[in-house]
């Protein structure tokens, strides 16, 4: 439990008035919002913050390193409001990061993240919902296309996973994906497509999900943009074999993350 939220400070914003989130987190408590992830220090809450839906993302700084850290000026949920803003810039789908705040909890000091929320299932969702062949090709495509985009932009996605991308439907178009946990973006470019599209395929194979090889095929011809999709299929194929057990700490399909 975070309890009231105190001394609210904005350290980074959207917008040109840190004051105004700083104020609105201080009014609210998270944990009267739904949960939508628990995990040790962390959790991840959605709600509606100064007229728009939002999902906030804390850490609470409990361990000394933590603490080393927040005097350093150096906050845990950093490195995904950085990502967020670097793949907006680059035009690759993303929430958007809206305030890195930090505070005072029942607990301790506490990071804050603010991000735009975006509605839809997963794409890890979408796959494990066994749709028509049509649909799982159309997704596989997405994914395949996003990792082009993000290699295109000279960034490498580490955690291009299928349960942090959300599919959005629009009539008579094909789904896109919105990435909505930007941890471990990097300079890169499109060497780097192989290991995104491993990750890929890692997750559904770690959740007992593992993509036939048309659709990994498919998603290899995605990112390849009309280049050799067959190298990006084998160089990609050998991360995953040698990765080792790719089975989750903690299931993304299971309810709030437990």
């Amino acid at each position: 439990m975070l309890g009231p939220l105190q001394d609210v400070r904005t350290l980074r914003c959207r917008d040109t008035d840190p004051g105004r989130w700083s104020d609105a987190l201080g009014r609210t408590r998270l944990d009267s919002w739904r949960l939508l992830k628990r995990q040790d220090r962390r959790s991840v809450h959605a709600g509606t913050l100064l007229g728009q839906a939002v999902v906030v993302k804390t850490v609470r700084l409990e361990r000394r390193r933590d603490r080393l850290r927040l005097l350093l000026g150096v906050l845990p949920l950093r490195r995904q409001f950085r990502g967020a803003r670097r793949l907006e810039r680059a035009g690759v789908p993303v929430a958007p990061a809206l305030a890195l705040c930090r505070a005072r909890c029942e607990s301790g000091p506490v990071a804050l993240a603010v991000f735009g929320a975006i509605d839809g299932p997963t794409l890890l969702h979408a796959w494990a919902d066994n749709p028509p062949a049509t649909r799982a090709h159309a997704l596989a495509a997405a994914a395949g296309e996003l990792v082009a985009g993000i290699a295109a932009a000279g960034l490498r996605y580490r955690d291009c996973k299928p349960s942090n991308l959300i599919v959005i439907d629009q009539s008579g178009r094909p789904p896109t994906l919105v990435v909505i946990d930007p941890d471990g973006v990097r300079r890169g470019g499109p060497a780097d497509r192989p290991a995104m599209l491993a990750s890929l395929w890692l997750e559904p194979t770690g959740v007992g999900l593992r993509p036939r090889l048309a659709l990994a095929a498919r998603a290899c011809r995605g990112a390849a943009g009309g280049g050799d999709w067959k190298t990006l299929f084998r160089m990609a194929a050998a991360i995953v074999a040698t990765h080792g057990d790719p089975t989750p700490r903690i299931n993304p399909l299971a309810p709030t993350g437990a």
